[in-house]
């Protein structure tokens, strides 16, 4: 444990020194930045950037639009590439940026096509405006976007600065308000979560996301999280100050949140437990939009390009997690209507980071072996993870739910009785 707190000392010593500029990344302000698989997306001005190989090179689009400054969002599903601009509404693309389509239909207002998040749920695209609240369609036939807000109750006229979707639920933040507005999969209406126990005047939620069960939230004032789903919530005191833009990223079964101001941004990283937070770097900068990780640094998207910081010098303690894949069973059994399951990814066999993460699928099967539904379907960091099930819209019956992780599947059967 010293061990850790005299290489933060260094950390705050060495300050600036420790983060440097991708040199191979020339585009200036760059305002989204994220990853999908093994390929890093970086929205700069009218283009999205590509890299393959851990932001050591970059492949470019073609210009969205000459009229657009600035990407804030930008989003991967299946073969389709969005972009939201700023004032100019949603583009797409089927060839990874060769040809680009405006999709701005029913994005009437200057808010409305001001574009600060994407979300899939099932065969739908959400979008999270800048003013204007939530927005969808269907991805298998994308022509008009459809308004989606019932129940908001914000006064910042449906400001979403965060979209999440998690495990059927849409998860948004936003507003003047600490609080998250959570739609479940079977309404049309949006229902408030205060997340905080105490008067929180002048914050907005800036980001959440669920990692392992637990809710954690980035707030304007620092970080929160709810270790019982969202029922109950805690601020973590040690940290202050009036941000503008935050997100969280997984990283070695762990969690790092940025949290952003002009002038500096600060990463911290914890446990799954999100308790307690130690600050691993803060990096002086004017501003900085988004941060990605790969290949064990930090890659941070500012107004000044892309900087990264290299994370092999920050001790990690590891968690004990089984060499083996498992798969639990689930609880209740027999069960009405919700139940818990339960898995563990092993350890990767090898070191190197192209293998730290795998593919990942739960799904559900009715007894005569037909899928119904699907609860995991992404790349994971090994750890232990739990998913809920709710069966309240299929019949009472034997179920069958399907681990897979790359090549090796484990099933186990479950009762729904009503």
């Amino acid at each position: 444990m010293n061990k850790f707190f005299i290489i933060i000392l260094v950390l705050f010593q060495t300050g600036f020194a420790q983060w440097e500029k991708l040199s191979n990344y020339n585009y200036g302000e760059t305002g989204i930045l994220f990853s999908v698989n093994d390929t890093i997306y970086a929205g700069n001005a009218n283009r999205i950037y590509t890299s393959t190989n851990s932001g050591n090179t970059w492949i470019s689009s073609n210009p969205i639009n000459d009229e657009i400054s600035f990407i804030p969002s930008a989003f991967k599903q299946g073969n389709l590439l969005f972009a939201g601009t700023y004032t100019h509404g949603v583009y797409y693309s089927k060839d990874n940026g060769v040809n680009w389509i405006h999709l701005q239909q029913g994005l009437s207002s200057t808010p409305a096509k001001s574009i600060g998040s994407f979300a899939v749920r099932e065969n739908k695209i959400y979008i999270g405006t800048y003013g204007a609240g939530v927005f969808y369609q269907e991805l298998n036939n994308l022509g008009t976007w459809k308004q989606f807000n019932n129940g908001l109750s914000w006064n910042s006229t449906f400001t979403i600065n965060s979209l999440y979707h998690n495990n059927g639920n849409l998860i948004a933040g936003g507003g003047s308000s600490a609080s998250l507005q959570l739609n479940r999969n079977d309404s049309d209406l949006w229902e408030q979560i205060d997340f905080v126990p105490f008067n929180p005047n002048g914050t907005s939620l800036l980001a959440a996301k669920n990692f392992n069960n637990k809710l954690i939230g980035a707030y304007s004032q620092g970080i929160v999280y709810s270790l019982d789903s969202g029922k109950t919530w805690s601020i973590y005191e040690g940290i202050f100050g009036n941000y503008e833009r935050a997100d969280i990223v997984e990283f070695n079964n762990k969690l790092i949140v940025m949290l952003s101001k002009a002038g500096f941004v600060n990463f911290y990283l914890s446990d799954y437990n999100a308790e307690k937070w130690e600050l691993i770097t803060q990096f002086n900068t004017n501003f900085c939009y988004d941060f990605e990780i790969a290949n064990k640094r930090i890659l941070a998207a500012t107004l000044d390009g892309i900087y990264f910081y290299d994370l092999s010098t920050v001790p990690v303690e590891d968690d004990i997690i089984p060499n083996e894949i498992n798969l639990e069973q689930n609880y209740p059994n027999p069960f009405n209507p919700a139940t818990k399951i339960g898995y563990t990814i092993p350890k990767a066999e090898k070191s190197d980071a192209k293998i730290d993460q795998y593919n990942v699928t739960l799904i559900i099967y009715d007894i005569l072996g037909n899928e119904i539904t699907v609860l995991v379907n992404e790349t994971k960091f090994p750890g232990n993870y739990e998913v809920e099930f709710n069966g309240r819209n299929f019949p009472s019956g034997i179920y069958f739910y399907q681990l897979t992780i790359d090549n090796k599947t484990l099933t186990r059967k479950m009762n729904l009785i009503k």
